[in-house]
């Protein structure tokens, strides 16, 4: 697996407008998505970008982030390192996607495609996790 598959935009259509905050392992943003554009956080230690790619590093050899752009098929997610809701996501090219919850739930793949949902992975405030969320199936 060179990339986590999982975490691509493939749609066009899901691309005609991202809007995401992003927060580091420590609750910090890094970077804000709001209506295609991109702005990372001063607090960073270290962001570059690259071609497609940009990478953000919390402190030397702490990556937090790296997205790759595919224009126009989607959006790649190569690396992460954050807190949604009190709970930690990982993806990593070598193992994939792992959500872990405060309650000590935890889901972990190597692959996964959800269509028609609003939601891929919801983390309610109670710990529980939810796949495909919201919209049609």
């Amino acid at each position: 697996m060179t990339s986590s598959r999982l975490s691509r935009l493939n749609s066009p259509a899901a691309l005609s407008e991202i809007s995401a905050l992003l927060a580091n392992r420590s609750g910090t943003e890094v970077l804000r998505i709001e209506r295609n554009e991109w702005a990372a956080s001063t607090s960073s230690w270290d962001v570059q970008v690259e071609g497609p790619r940009i990478t953000i590093h919390n402190a030397p050899g702490d990556v937090a982030l790296i997205l790759r752009a595919l224009p126009p098929s989607g959006l790649d997610v190569e690396r992460l390192d954050m807190f949604h809701k009190g709970a930690r996501f990982t993806i990593r090219k070598q193992t994939g996607l792992t959500v872990r919850a405060a309650s000590g739930a935890e889901f972990t793949t190597s692959d996964m495609q959800v269509h028609g949902s609003a939601v891929a992975i919801d983390v309610q405030s109670d710990g529980s996790m939810a796949l495909g969320r919201g919209g049609s199936v």
